[in-house]
């Protein structure tokens, strides 16, 4: 153990810098983070630029990554899943893909020109080459054609990179 952090005052300063080391890894692993594109709902585009990928519950025995692509940042958020559900991160898609075969297992599409935001669209939105790799999930999700919900007509066509934790 390193002499310096063994009095309890130096035990602290160690404590923090553990701390401070830690969260620099984290938003290091982050600073390649992208996303491009956009959600159009009933006429209107916005652009989302914002990504943030998760380990999620698994599923059945298989093992989940859970991806939030927004138009607001994410990073401070506690639960991202939810917040794209109660429309706190503007335009945004929350999709849970399965690892083994990168399926979609669940999927939240909010925007705030749908009359009915946070609507899960299960089977609607396709995952196109993607790919969990060196700790990066990439790839894109795409609607290939406008969707019909109800009275909303939504079309989403993204692309993204994420460090994975």
């Amino acid at each position: 153990m390193n002499p310096l952090c063994m009095n309890p005052l130096s035990i602290s300063k160690c404590f923090l810098a553990a701390i401070a080391a830690a969260l620099l890894l984290a938003s290091a692993a982050r600073a390649g983070d992208s996303a491009s594109g956009s959600i159009t709902a009933n006429g209107t585009a916005t652009t989302l630029t914002h990504v943030r990928a998760m380990a999620g519950e698994p599923y059945n025995g298989d093992d989940v990554v859970q991806l939030v692509i927004s138009e607001k940042d994410a990073s401070g958020s506690e639960d991202p899943m939810m917040d794209v559900m109660f429309d706190r991160l503007g335009a945004a898609i929350s999709v849970k893909l399965r690892k083994k075969d990168m399926s979609v297992i669940g999927c939240v599409v909010s925007h705030p020109s749908l009359k009915r935001s946070g609507i899960n669209v299960i089977g609607q939105i396709q995952p196109k080459d993607v790919a969990l790799a060196d700790g990066r999930l990439s790839g894109r999700l795409t609607t290939d054609e406008p969707v019909e919900f109800f009275d909303d007509t939504f079309e989403v066509a993204l692309s993204f990179d994420a460090a994975v934790p």
